[in-house]
C-alpha cells in the first residue's frame, strides 16, 4: 500500500492551510469561530490519522491493529457536531425559537459521547484487520455490523439537521457572501449524504454478492465522495472570509491610489483633515470612508479657486490629446485642483465665495455624495489623473492662462 493515496493529497494541502488560518480565530471570543475552527481541525485530523503511512506509525507506535480506524472516525463524528453547533450559531433567532434550540443543544451534547462509546464498544469487539485491510470489506459480524450502523446513522443524522437548516436559512438570506456559503453547505450535505448511502449500500449488499462494484472501484466511490463532500464544507465555510479579504485588498489598493491627492488636499486645507483613533487606523473601510469624505470637502473649500478659463482649456487640450468620457472628466477635474492648489499656495486672503461650478459629484450638497463605491471609483480617477505626467504637463502649461472672476478675486 503506498504511504498516500491520490484523494488525500487532494484534500491534505487545503485542509492545513484552514486549520492553520483557522486556529487564529479560536483567540476570539465569537463562539462560532471556535467552533468553526474546531470543525476544520478535527475534520483535518480525520484525514491525517488515515494516511497509510501515518496510519502504520501510529498503530505499530500504540500496538493496536486497526486503532487509526476508530480514530477517523471518532474525528469525523466530533467534527459534525461542531458543523451542526456552528450552523445553528449562525442561523439562531431566524430558523428555531431560542429554547427548543437549548434543549435540542442539550440533547446534542450528551448523545456524542454516548454514540462515541457505543462506536468503540463495537470497534473492540469486532475482529481486526490487518494493516493493508479496509475495515469496511471484513467478514459480517454482528458488532462490525453494530459499529457501521452507528456511525453511519449519526453522519447521516448529522448531515440531515445541516442540510435542513441551511436550505432553510438559504431562502431567508440576501443574495451574497452568505447565500453562497450556504448553497456550498447544501451541496455538501448532499454530497455526504451519497457517501452515507454508498456505504450502507455496500454494507447491507457487498456481502451478499449483489454488489456490482468491485471493492476497488467501492474504496475509489467511497474516497471520491468523501473528498468532495470535505472540500465544498471548506469552500462554505471560508467563502465569506475570502470575500472579506478580497475586498479589503480593494480597499487598501485604492487607499494607495487615493494617498497622493489625498496629502495634496491636506497640506493645503489641513482643517478637513481630522485625527484618527488609533484603533481604527487599521481598518480599511472605516480609512477609505474617512479619506473620501476629507477629499470632498477639500475639493469644496477649493473650488472657488477652480477658474473656468482653467476648466475650458484643460479640456479642450486634454480631449485633443485623445482622452474621452469619464477619463476625461477626471484628468480635467486634476488640473483644476492643481491649478486651484498653486494659488491656493500663493493666496493669503480669505478665499472668496464660489462662482465657478464645483467639479461633479464634490459633494457640495447631501445629494451629491451619491453611491460611497461610486464615490470611491470616481476619487480614485482623480487622484491617478493627478500624479498622471501628462495631466501635471498640461497644469503647469495653463499656469499662465488669464482667469476669470473667481481667479482675479483670489488675488
Amino acid at each position: 500500500m503506498t504511504v498516500i493515496r491520490p484523494f488525500e493529497v487532494v484534500l491534505l494541502g487545503p485542509l492545513w492551510i484552514a486549520t492553520v488560518y483557522s486556529l487564529r480565530r479560536t483567540l476570539t471570543k465569537d463562539p462560532r469561530s471556535a467552533l468553526l475552527s474546531g470543525m476544520v481541525t478535527l475534520i483535518t485530523l480525520s484525514i491525517t490519522v488515515g494516511v497509510p503511512g501515518i496510519r502504520r506509525a501510529l498503530e505499530t507506535a500504540t500496538g493496536a491493529e486497526g486503532v487509526t480506524t476508530l480514530l477517523t472516525h471518532l474525528f469525523s463524528l466530533s467534527a459534525m457536531t461542531c458543523l451542526i453547533a456552528f450552523i445553528r450559531h449562525l442561523t439562531r433567532g431566524t430558523v428555531e425559537g431560542s429554547v427548543s434550540g437549548s434543549r435540542r443543544s442539550t440533547v446534542r451534547t450528551l448523545s456524542l459521547p454516548v454514540v462515541a462509546a457505543a462506536l468503540s464498544t463495537a470497534f473492540f469487539l469486532s475482529p481486526r484487520p490487518d494493516a493493508e485491510a479496509h475495515f469496511l470489506t471484513q467478514a459480517p459480524t454482528t458488532p462490525i455490523y453494530a459499529y457501521w450502523s452507528v456511525y453511519l446513522l449519526y453522519l447521516g443524522w448529522g448531515m440531515s439537521v445541516s442540510g435542513r437548516l441551511c436550505y432553510r436559512y438559504r431562502i431567508q438570506a440576501p443574495p451574497g457572501p452568505l447565500r453562497t456559503s450556504l448553497n456550498f453547505l447544501c451541496a455538501a450535505t448532499a454530497s455526504g449524504f451519497l457517501y452515507v448511502a454508498h456505504r450502507a449500500a455496500f454494507l447491507v449488499t457487498g456481502q451478499r454478492d449483489f454488489w456490482p462494484l468491485s471493492i476497488g472501484g467501492m474504496l475509489a466511490t467511497t474516497q471520491t465522495l468523501l473528498a468532495l463532500t470535505l472540500l465544498l464544507i471548506v469552500a462554505g465555510i471560508a467563502w465569506p472570509g475570502l470575500v472579506d479579504l478580497g475586498r479589503a485588498r480593494r480597499r487598501r489598493r485604492r487607499l494607495r491610489r487615493l494617498r497622493p491627492l489625498w496629502e495634496a488636499i491636506g497640506q493645503a486645507v489641513p482643517e478637513v483633515v481630522l485625527p484618527l483613533p488609533p484603533e481604527l487606523s487599521g481598518a480599511p473601510d472605516v480609512l477609505l470612508y474617512r479619506r473620501i469624505i476629507e477629499i470632498s470637502d477639500g475639493i469644496l473649500v477649493l473650488a472657488p479657486l477652480c477658474d473656468g478659463a482653467v476648466r475650458a482649456e484643460a479640456r479642450r487640450r486634454l480631449a485633443s490629446a485623445g482622452l474621452t468620457d469619464a477619463r476625461l472628466d477626471a484628468a480635467v477635474e486634476a488640473v483644476c485642483l492643481r491649478s486651484a492648489l498653486d494659488r491656493k499656495r500663493s493666496c493669503t486672503d480669505v478665499l472668496p465665495e464660489r462662482e465657478t461650478p464645483l467639479p461633479a459629484g464634490s459633494g457640495s450638497e447631501p445629494d451629491d455624495v451619491g453611491d460611497g463605491e461610486e464615490q470611491g471609483a470616481r476619487l480614485e480617477l482623480v487622484a491617478r489623473s493627478f500624479v498622471n505626467p501628462a495631466v501635471i504637463r498640461v497644469a503647469t502649461a495653463l499656469q499662465d492662462v488669464p482667469t476669470g472672476t473667481a481667479g482675479a478675486n483670489a488675488r
